[in-house]
């Protein structure tokens, strides 16, 4: 250990040697959303065919789906993406051999949403042979991939030229259920190393997607080839190495290693350092972290220094760790993650030092501070916690007593009942009045005054805002066409954040409820001062919770799922839900990377059109100053 300590030292405090050079992917593409703009915004029938659609009419929509109009058809069958009526499925059928292809793609594209697609697979395998449109075929690819029809991967298999593409990603989701046979792992693993960028990440989106290797174990060594071959950058190296890092071997170490110190792309180096996770405890793999530390990209250092916590360092490497906390202070989120893993090592002062330092209207400090101290045991970490409760910012103040009261009871364990109505009452004497009723419950109850299995009052319940909503609110699914046709098909959304601007084009023709909400919370101010409270390195950066903002607004009321063909690339902004469709309100969140499993589960409903560096550098306490919204086509 004394060698590893003298390399990290030349490594870390003489100015990180090691560093990977700058980012160069800043750039944006707009992702084909294969729909064209079918003129929603001023045909009055497909505008009664979009709001029966929010409205959750089926009966309108079947009907619909019978017109003699063939936008109107198309425009119905896109819709039941979202409907997933189970009574249109036969008129669906029908409509795949619709005269028109634009019905043809969107009928194909609702079935590939639908629990009981794989019933339609024989008929897609046969219209699939007879199809000539690039855009019908692609979305009855598409819908076989989602389908899990097993007779499908033999056709899949054989298809070339623009299929290609499409068919890989299929057989990709093939192997993520288990449903694929050798024969389609090793085919994907040959295609890892195409010479088209877009088959090799699909041909490898199954590495980084099944949690158990086990499943492609067969083909692991020609992975590991491709690997070998592909540049430090190629974004199918990206999904192989989060793969190949869930299974231990010595053949792996050295290539995820590579990828972490010699990739340019920061999402890369991302991947290799979490998949450094599972690699052991070895002298290479510490000093990879610990270079990670001093990364030029936030997320990298993150990601380094949540993989360090995940083992608990030996006193060597614990003065490193504290050596780097104490230079860089402004690293609030890496630098968190390494406080609280040297407090659970034994060693809590540096982080309690640290947040004792902490003004009560720090707001970006307490956003990282107070899940530090809920991983921390002992008293000290509860009267820090008590005294967050007390700020005047009401976010902090909320969250801190969220996180108390749930440590109540481990409190009482090892400090007694005397102790924790010692704690209570000093929350009580010093919480912020808007928190008071929480502590003044669990206090009651411990003196008796009140059964607890006595709900809580309304009042007296610490919930987020942004949670609270009339499911019984119907005019809120209604849409205003003059509105949206003042906004335009393409109007454009404006971020003006802590780090600079996110502009983003949203589709109003595939996504009208959703882009009139934000537009409305928008022109409002009512995102101004809200938070990306939610980053993931590598996934999303997440925003939009009204009750964390700088004056928290009420809710805006609970808003449908509107299902759109704008893939999940890289960029694209979507709403985030409860997990089921139909539960989104004001929470949104912009990609990363693609993510194809988000596809058909979340709405998507606009892109990236310039700020895709500004994304990349949103922490999850950066704020939106401002927000505007600019008149499109």
């Amino acid at each position: 250990m004394r060698r590893i300590r003298g390399v990290v030292a030349a490594t870390l405090l003489i100015g990180g040697a090691a560093c990977s050079p700058p980012d160069a992917r800043s750039t944006y593409e707009v992702p084909p959303t294969s729909r064209a703009d079918d003129g929603l915004l001023e045909n009055e029938d497909l505008q009664r065919v979009a709001s029966a659609a929010a409205r959750r009419d089926g009966a309108a929509l079947r009907t619909a789906l019978t017109s003699d109009d063939p936008l109107v058809r198309a425009r119905a069958a896109f819709a039941m993406a979202s409907l997933r009526d189970i009574g249109a499925a036969p008129e669906l059928r029908v409509l795949l051999s619709d005269e028109d292809p634009r019905v043809r793609a969107d009928a194909a594209f609702a079935l590939a949403h639908y629990s009981g697609a794989a019933d339609s697979g024989d008929q897609l395998v046969d219209l699939l042979e007879r199809e000539t449109d690039p855009v019908v075929r692609a979305a009855m690819i598409d819908a076989l991939g989602k389908a899990g029809y097993s007779r499908s991967l033999p056709v899949l298999l054989t298809l070339q030229g623009d299929d290609r593409a499409a068919a890989t990603l299929a057989l990709s989701r093939a192997v993520i259920r288990g449903a694929a046979p050798a024969t389609t792992l090793d085919t994907l693993a040959v295609r890892a190393t195409d010479p088209d960028p877009l088959i090799r990440r699909n041909a490898v989106y199954f590495v980084e997607r099944t949690r158990d290797p086990m499943q492609w174990i067969s083909v692991r060594r020609t992975l590991r080839n491709a690997l070998d071959s592909l540049p430090d950058d190629d974004l199918a190296a990206m999904s192989i190495v989060a793969g190949i890092g869930r299974r231990f071997d010595v053949f792996t170490l050295p290539r995820i290693i590579d990828r972490a110190r010699n990739a340019t792309d920061w999402r890369v180096r991302v991947n290799a350092l979490a998949a450094l996770e599972g690699m052991g405890l070895g002298e290479d793999r510490l000093l990879t972290l610990l270079e990670g530390l001093e990364d030029p990209s936030h997320h990298v250092r993150e990601t380094a220094a949540a993989t360090l916590a995940t083992s608990p360092p030996d006193p060597d490497v614990q003065a490193v760790l504290l050596t780097w906390a104490e230079e860089h202070p402004d690293d609030l989120v890496a630098r968190a993650i390494v406080l609280t893993l040297l407090a659970q090592a034994g060693n809590p002062e540096p982080l309690l030092e640290w947040v004792r330092g902490l003004a009560l209207d720090d707001g970006p400090g307490w956003s990282v501070a107070i899940p530090s101290l809920a991983r921390t045991g002992g008293a000290e970490p509860l009267d820090e916690l008590v005294r967050a409760s007390g700020s005047t910012t009401l976010r902090v103040a909320r969250e801190a007593a969220e996180t108390l009261l749930q440590r109540i009871e481990e409190t009482e364990e090892f400090a007694g009942p005397a102790a924790t109505m010692a704690l209570l009452e000093r929350a009580v004497a010093g919480a912020n009045p808007e928190v008071l009723d929480g502590f003044e419950r669990a206090l009651a109850i411990r003196r008796g005054d009140v059964d607890p299995a006595e709900p809580p009052a309304a009042d007296s319940a610490i919930v987020s805002e942004d949670d609270v909503v009339d499911p019984n609110e119907e005019a809120i699914f209604e849409i205003d066409w003059a509105e949206l046709g003042a906004l335009g098909a393409r109007p454009q959304l404006g971020f003006e954040t802590d780090v600079g601007t996110i502009v983003l084009e949203l589709s109003a023709d595939q996504a009208p409820l959703t882009v009139q909400r934000i537009a409305r919370l928008a022109r409002d101010g009512r995102f101004d001062g809200v938070p990306f409270h939610r980053v993931v390195a590598n996934f999303v950066a997440q925003g939009g919770d009204l009750a964390r903002g700088s004056s928290p607004s009420p809710p805006a009321g609970p808003l449908r799922s509107e299902i759109t063909r704008i893939p999940f690339e890289r960029g694209v902004i979507g709403m985030a839900n409860t997990g089921s469709l139909d539960t989104e309100s004001t929470q949104f969140f912009i990609t990363h990377d693609r993510k194809p499993h988000l596809d058909g589960g979340y709405t998507s409903f606009g892109w990236v059109v310039d700020g895709m560096d500004v994304v990349d550098r949103l922490q999850p306490y950066h704020r939106i100053v401002s927000t505007w919204m600019r008149e499109g086509s």
